[in-house]
């Protein structure tokens, strides 16, 4: 059979590699040199079981369905409508002892009575594993200077975040204060709308701006490329495209030097050049966060304080100073509008309520529920509220019109409901009726009805 005879050769070659690594590693592993026979004795099951294992994986991963299931119709099984699952167990039980490949017997006509090949393959194999325990070792080193290189940037972020906004901070009011003079404002449009032309404003006034978030979103005149899930596109940049690139880069340049050199007094990272590129990437990553950090922070800042601040040299203790009392300002600020908000809330609330008063105002155990009908006309919206009206004890229906209010008075009264009209005309009052039919105005808020139908309700 084609590929059940192809398979074997190929099977017995991994069963002598395998076998062959496994005197390697067994080898490796011992300080004195073992005896041949030492090696049969401790490893004889593994080799007795090599073949068997590595034959039966073999083909059947290897021989296709068709060819087992011809192998096993030879062999008097019928195979037809038989799942795969069971046609792979039965071909492995009889391919088992298909020509058996003895380990044992190869392995020992290779080092049987030949102590000089069997004292250097011990030899060879001492100093690959020695080789491979260094490399492992290594690796455990670095992985440590990595994890210390990680550790290190983190906390060389965390102690200098402050100092570093405040630099980048002074640097952005330099930026913000020359954009304002020297930049055109243009009407906004959709920055992938390229196929509109952008409209100047004339120049920018501060007074329209409460905080730099306001600004970021501005267009700059200019089109710039950006990437999404994999593709690039063309749009409008925005303000907030160019300050980021500005933070980011002055970031680069005041940072890594500083930062690698003090990584080197640490770690073995000046000669260890994997150690260095990987110190490199740890830190363009935090420089990274660093920098959307900053952006999302500068952002909150109020204009009015990054102009001032544009005027002051760069002194750290100053710098600081300045920017507690803008915080606290700005804490104190939004404070204040909260405050006024709620005032406005509160004053709306009370105009409601001198308008509307009592009559309008809900208990909390109010049991009113609200049904509203939407729909096409001639939907039956109405029909259906109507309905539920007359299942009622009592009920109002309040028309916009006269005589939409004729009709429902008609209609229930034809129906059986008796049913009483009121308009601004005319006045029906029927005997016994717990039902009124009647136009918007003659509503009285005081009145209770168990359903109130609102036509056309606004």
């Amino acid at each position: 059979m084609g590929k059940l005879e192809d398979v074997y050769p190929v099977a017995i070659e991994q069963t002598k590699n395998k076998v062959s690594q496994d005197i390697e590693k067994y080898l490796g592993e011992k300080e004195d040199l073992p005896s041949f026979q030492d090696y049969l004795l401790e490893r004889g099951d593994y080799l007795a079981q090599i073949w068997v294992n590595v034959w039966l994986n073999k083909v059947t991963n290897d021989v296709p369905k068709e060819e087992k299931k011809q192998y096993l119709h030879e062999r008097g099984f019928e195979t037809k409508d038989t799942s795969r699952k069971i046609i792979n167990h039965l071909f492995r039980t009889e391919v088992r002892n298909y020509k058996p490949f003895d380990a044992a017997e190869w392995i020992k006509s290779k080092f049987r009575g030949n102590e000089e090949s069997w004292e250097q393959k011990y030899h060879s194999a001492r100093i690959n594993f020695q080789l491979r325990k260094e490399t492992e070792l290594l690796q455990v080193k670095k992985l440590k200077i990595r994890e210390g290189i990680e550790e290190f940037v983190e906390e060389y972020f965390h102690n200098h975040y402050e100092l570093l906004y405040l630099h980048v901070r002074h640097v952005t009011a330099q930026r913000v204060k020359a954009d304002f003079i020297n930049r055109k404002k243009y009407q906004k449009v959709d920055t992938f709308a390229l196929e509109e032309k952008l409209v100047e404003e004339g120049t920018f006034n501060p007074d329209d701006y409460t905080t730099l978030s306001g600004f970021l979103e501005d267009l700059t005149g200019d089109i710039h490329k950006t990437h999404h899930k994999g593709r690039s596109y063309f749009e409008y940049e925005t303000y907030f495209d160019i300050y980021e690139r500005l933070i980011f880069d002055y970031l680069y340049e005041l940072v890594p030097e500083e930062l690698l050199t003090a990584l080197t007094k640490h770690f073995e990272v000046q000669q260890d050049l994997d150690s260095q590129s990987f110190a490199k990437e740890v830190i363009n990553e935090a420089l990274v966060e660093v920098a959307y950090a900053f952006v999302e922070e500068l952002a909150e800042e109020y204009i009015s304080d990054l102009l001032k601040l544009a005027e002051i040299s760069f002194d750290e203790d100053l710098h600081k100073e300045i920017f507690e009392s803008d915080i606290a300002d700005r804490k104190r600020k939004l404070a204040e509008e909260r405050a006024e908000m709620e005032r406005r809330r509160q004053d709306e609330i009370r105009m409601l309520d001198d308008i509307f008063g009592e009559e309008y105002r809900l208990s909390r155990n109010s049991r009113i529920k609200y049904v509203l009908h939407l729909g096409e006309t001639n939907t039956g919206k109405t029909y259906h509220a109507l309905g539920k009206m007359k299942e009622a004890d009592s009920g109002l229906y309040l028309a916009p019109l006269r005589l939409l209010a004729l009709e429902v008075y008609d209609k229930l009264n034809d129906e059986g409901t008796p049913c009483s009209l009121k308009t601004g005309e005319e006045e029906k009052l029927v005997h016994e009726a717990s039902h009124i039919s009647c136009t918007i105005e003659m509503f009285h808020e005081k009145d209770y009805y168990d359903v109130v139908v609102i036509d056309e309700a606004k």
